[in-house]
Order: structure tokens, then C-alpha cells, then sequence
């Protein structure tokens, strides 16, 4: 436990649970809290929890922890009388996690703050859709969080879910289940579950998952998650008619079902626009594939802006962006001028094609994202081949596309 937690002032507990192999992680988890000032409890799964037939280090240990995770959650939340924040022991923070204290969400508290990989995304049906990630978990302590924790947990003890990944239960309890028009549900940034080296290179993190796991290691099961038969229905609210009811402030209202909006006719007009970028060539993107297209990206991006403010602060290390954009200092930026575009320069509308991903021959390993092309589908194909072909690399990374990320790997038959 972190010093912290002696402070009548905390708002969260953050709490984990380890094994005896994982005590060392665990050491690291509550001192990474102690630096910057979080409350954290780790608590010790002794190797024997689960009886002689599933000793620390087989699957059976591992599948009955995974399971136990939502369990453990609420009991914490009982014991704590705080909303908790539960943490994978292989996680460290760098910065005080702000969106877990109260008055940190726009438009009022959330019951549940999690990672959702397709949060970031632009279109609103797939930025909608939970798909999470169960590493940094926020549980506030409200009825609404209580009871989805509760059926959390229900879930992962039915049967037909006693090997399927804990994360994928909850995304089905979400979705199909219904609790995420139910409760009202924060997507936590990228920055608090950033997972190297595989994705989110740039992000300054508040956690970092384990940056010494290698893309594909201990992935999930293949088990497939079965949302569990309801038997009975309970009142959500059973004492509202009762004179002295505290009444719960109702989940953040979700927008109406989406309705295909008509084409809009582009804006056309005859007025000047100005910006401002580098010289072409005064940037290198040294950590692209396709560094041509990238480097004039980063010209584009690392110069002043309309009010001459320097972005990312002139990208002279490196590390500010994804693609590694590195500047050559003084070089002074070019004020960019054009017109408006007009009637005709405005392309026709082309009817979009969808990408064909490549299949791979027999002895041979391809990235199958149907997305990449050019320069950066090659580079993908040689790093699927190191990554899952002997000497460099072993199959059981890529045994399904979902283990090699955004890559997809995908193997052909032995020779």
C-alpha cells in the first residue's frame, strides 16, 4: 500500500491484484503511485488460492483469476467506501490521473471510466461502440456502477465463460446486454493505457502498460464470450415511492440513433486562405514506413501556426509525433497563400471501393490490413515475416490476425 493512502484527502483507491511471481510488478505499481501521489493497494492472490489442481502458473490459475476480477472489484468498493480504479500489476504511472477524482468530466460523474480502443475513432458509430480494454478500470461508487460490477461478475462465473477474456464479457454486457445505455460511461485517453511498443508511440502517458512485453505475449483466449440467461428482473429503484428516497442523478443522456444525412454541396467562395509551413525537406519522419509521404506531413505540422505559434514544439527531438518528425532548427517558415476553392476545382464525388486484403501462398506470413498499401504494406509484410516465421520469430504470436494489431498478421500453409 502506498503512503498516500493514509490521507483522510483521497477521492480513489487504485487497487490490483498479483500472484508471488508478479510481486516484484507489484513493488513497481505502488511505488510508481507513491511518486505522484495516488493511493494504491496491491493484494496478494496467494499461488494456492484455487486448490492443488490449479497451482500458480497454470491455466487453470490463470483463467479462475481473470474471472475473479469483477468479484474482487466489488468487494474493494465495500471495503474502500471510494470509488476504485482497478490496475493490471504490470502498469506504472507518470502522472496523477486526473479524470479518476470528482468534478473531472465535462457535463457531470461517470459510474464507469474505461480504455476503448475504438474511442478515438471520427465516425461516431464506431467511436460508440465498446471495445475495451480492462487494464485501467474506473468504478465509481454509485448503484448503477454496483450493479453492472454485479452482473460483471455473474457473468464471468457462467459457465460458458469460464475461459473467455474478462474484457470481452463486459463489451457483451455493454452492447448486447444493454448496460451502456444504463450507466453513464466515460472513455478514458489513450495516454491512460498506453502499451508499447505496439501502439501509441508519442503519447505522453499518465499509465504505461508493461513496455517490456512484446507485441502478442499472453494474449487472450480464443474463447468466444456468451452473454448468460436472465432469470429474473429486478427493480432498479424499489423504494422510490418512499418519502425519504435520495434519488441517483440519471446516466448522461446517449445521442439519438443516427439517420444518413444527405450530401452537402462543397462550399464555394473566392476569398484568400493563408498558412504557414516549413521549407520542403527541413523535416525527416525517422520512424515511418513510408517516409516520403510522411516527411512532407511533418513540414506541414511542426510549423507555426496562423498566429505564429510553433506546434509541437518545433519537433526537434524526435519524440513529439508518431511518425518520429525531426526538424532542422531555424529554418523559417513559408506563408502559404491560395484561393478558396472554387466550382470547379472541386473533385466528383467517386464512389469508394473497398480494399482487398492479400492472401497469403503457402510459406509465406503477409499483413492482411486491407488498409495499407505501397511502401507501407511491404514494411508491414517483412515485419509479419520476422515476427512470425523461424529463426525470428515463433507462429504462436500470429495464430489469429487480432494478435499482431493493426498489422493483421496472417500465415499461409507450412512448407
Amino acid at each position: 500500500m502506498s503512503g498516500i493512502c493514509k490521507s483522510s484527502d483521497n477521492k480513489f483507491v487504485g487497487i490490483s491484484l498479483y500472484s508471488p511471481a508478479y510481486k516484484a510488478k507489484a513493488e513497481r505499481l505502488v511505488r510508481s503511485c507513491s511518486r505522484v501521489g495516488v493511493c494504491c493497494k496491491a493484494t496478494l492472490l496467494p499461488g494456492d488460492a484455487f486448490g492443488p489442481d490449479a497451482p500458480e502458473g497454470s491455466e487453470a490459475f490463470r483463467f479462475q483469476t481473470i474471472a475473479s476480477k469483477p468479484s474482487f472489484i466489488l468487494g474493494e468498493m465495500a471495503a474502500t467506501h471510494l470509488p476504485v480504479v482497478f490496475l493490471d500489476t504490470d502498469l506504472e504511472f507518470h502522472r496523477f490521473p486526473t479524470l479518476f477524482v470528482p468534478g473531472s468530466w465535462p457535463n457531470g460523474p461517470r459510474d464507469m471510466a474505461i480504455f476503448n480502443f475504438w474511442g478515438n475513432e471520427t465516425d461516431l458509430e464506431h467511436a460508440s461502440t465498446p471495445t475495451t480494454g480492462s487494464g485501467v478500470v474506473f468504478f465509481n461508487q454509485t448503484k448503477r456502477a454496483k450493479s453492472l460490477l454485479t452482473a460483471w461478475s455473474e457473468a464471468m462465473a457462467w459457465e460458458g465463460n469460464t475461459k473467455a477474456p474478462d474484457d470481452q464479457v463486459l463489451d457483451l454486457l455493454l452492447k448486447e446486454g444493454g448496460w451502456v445505455a444504463r450507466t453513464s460511461v466515460g472513455y478514458l485517453p489513450s495516454s491512460y493505457l498506453r502499451n508499447m511498443p505496439a501502439y501509441y508511440r508519442g503519447i505522453d502517458p499518465v499509465i504505461d502498460h508493461d513496455h517490456g512485453n512484446m507485441p502478442g505475449l499472453a494474449g487472450h483466449s480464443r474463447a468466444k464470450p456468451e452473454l448468460p440467461p436472465i432469470e429474473r428482473l429486478e427493480a432498479s429503484d424499489p423504494h422510490h415511492e418512499d418519502s425519504d428516497h435520495v434519488h441517483e442523478p440519471a446516466p448522461l443522456p446517449r445521442p439519438e440513433d443516427l439517420v444518413p444525412v444527405e450530401p452537402v454541396e462543397p462550399v464555394v467562395g473566392t476569398h484568400q486562405t493563408f498558412e504557414h509551413q516549413l521549407p520542403p525537406g527541413t523535416c525527416q519522419a525517422t520512424h515511418s514506413l513510408d517516409p516520403e509521404r510522411w516527411s512532407a506531413w511533418c513540414d506541414r505540422s511542426c510549423g507555426p501556426d496562423k498566429w505564429g505559434t510553433v506546434a509541437l514544439g518545433g519537433c526537434t527531438t524526435g519524440s513529439e509525433t508518431a511518425v518520429g518528425c525531426k526538424c532542422k532548427a531555424g529554418v523559417k517558415a513559408l506563408r502559404v497563400e491560395g484561393d478558396a476553392p472554387s466550382a470547379a476545382a472541386v473533385a466528383p464525388v467517386v464512389p469508394a471501393v473497398a480494399p482487398v486484403a492479400p492472401v497469403p501462398q503457402a510459406g509465406e506470413c503477409l499483413a492482411t490490413n486491407p488498409t495499407l498499401t505501397g511502401a507501407s504494406q511491404s514494411g508491414w509484410d517483412a515485419w509479419c515475416a520476422h515476427t512470425c516465421q523461424a529463426p525470428t520469430g515463433r507462429p504462436e504470436l500470429c495464430a489469429t490476425p487480432a494478435l499482431t494489431g493493426n498489422a493483421m498478421c496472417k500465415c499461409g500453409p507450412v512448407l
